[in-house]
């Protein structure tokens, strides 16, 4: 028999998760580290596949039976309790080969034989069941799923108060999901080792070699079979794996956002310079007219006035053309939604007067004057 110096995987996958909880390595180590474990896993699940190629299932596959030698060899050992697939089991013997007795307080982790043949935190449903004619290459698959838990969770799946409690969680398919002891977990990894761990053995990998080459995928960064991948992760893949590309591209959107940015910097501002002049010039047209509009206004006032001082001037001459002045004095500013001057409107009244006429009080409603100016045409 050949002498193996090394560990147990069980010591590493405990000395690992003793590191990450004390924090004794830093992350690029325990990454290593985990990577390590896990292409330890890779190389069991071949060398199980390899037995299954030539007729032979293990029964037992646990970390404990995992040995990592000093110079990185691994090495599935105990084959205490493999048998030739589809060969019966032995008839007779001992109480203790046909009957399983659990002892109070037994640990989970170690071998059991009779009707239920492994380990009860590591076995199969189909084990835990003792359906032993059911027992075949699925159901080391299932085993080496429950050993890639224990690697990502640091512990193994399937736990209870008793022997018998762990056998019921194994039987029922009860354990706590991955990335819910570890949150984090690879989804991917988790997946793997959920669908290796399915209860029913066709929904299962159909080989070990399948289960290895999905781990060697995700070890590669590559798209595997147990797990679906978001759009949203194959860009982070792909990112990940075209590194230099992604930079490339990155610094190429970085560029022209930035020639973008710039450019829009330039168009807004010349469009706040014209927005700005076309507010100057309304600003100074609306000005120009306010400006003229004031103009215009007391140049009509000012006629007004001076027609009105012209009526008052021949008043007792011209009585008629003092009356026809002042009203045209009127009409001056009126005719202009402009109000009537007071000059005006007194000029009027004493033209009125002086020809003997009836005042007239609403000089505003003046329609027009009579030829010889001596009738003043109002509304009734």
């Amino acid at each position: 028999m050949r002498f193996i110096r090394g560990h147990s995987l069980l010591e590493a996958i405990d000395d690992l998760h003793e590191a990450v909880r004390t924090g004794s390595l830093d992350e690029a180590s325990r990454s290593l580290q985990f990577r390590r474990l896990l292409r330890s896993i890779v190389v069991a699940c071949q060398a199980i596949d390899y037995a299954h190629s030539r007729g032979v299932i293990h029964r037992d596959v646990k970390p404990h039976n995992i040995v990592l030698g000093r110079h990185g060899e691994t090495i599935v050992v105990d084959w205490g309790l493999a048998k030739a697939i589809g060969a019966d089991e032995p008839r007779g013997g001992s109480a203790a080969e046909s009957r399983l007795h659990i002892a109070a307080g037994q640990s989970s982790d170690l071998t059991l034989e009779g009707s239920l043949i492994g380990t009860p935190a590591y076995m199969s449903p189909e084990q835990a069941a003792g359906h032993t004619d059911l027992v075949g290459p699925p159901s080391d698959i299932y085993s080496l799923g429950c050993t890639l838990y224990h690697l990502l969770a640091g512990r193994p799946a399937f736990r209870g108060e008793s022997v018998t409690d762990v056998l019921q969680n194994v039987l029922a398919g009860r354990y706590a999901p991955v990335r819910s002891v570890r949150p984090q977990v690879s989804r991917g990894l988790e997946a793997i080792a959920a669908k290796a761990m399915a209860t029913a053995p066709r929904d299962r990998y159909p080989t070990a070699a399948a289960l290895a080459d999905d781990i060697e995928h995700w070890l590669a960064d590559q798209p595997f079979a147990a797990y679906r991948e978001s759009g949203l992760e194959k860009v982070f893949r792909w990112v990940r794996r075209h590194r230099s590309w992604a930079v490339a591209g990155f610094s190429a959107v970085a560029a022209t956002a930035l020639i973008a940015l710039f450019a829009i910097n330039i168009v807004d501002g010349q469009r706040r310079v014209a927005h700005r002049l076309a507010a100057e010039k309304t600003a100074l047209a609306d000005a120009e007219r306010h400006a003229r509009e004031l103009a215009e206004t007391g140049t009509r006032r000012a006629r007004a006035a001076e027609l009105a001082a012209t009526s008052r001037a021949v008043r007792h001459t011209r009585p008629e053309l003092s009356v026809l002045l002042a009203v045209e004095s009127i009409q001056a500013t009126t005719r202009h939604g402009l109000p009537i001057e007071p000059a005006a409107e007194e000029s009027l009244r004493e033209a009125l007067m002086e020809i003997g006429g009836i005042p007239f009080h609403q000089p505003e409603r003046v329609l027009a004057l009579s030829g010889g100016g001596r009738w003043l045409i109002g509304p009734t």
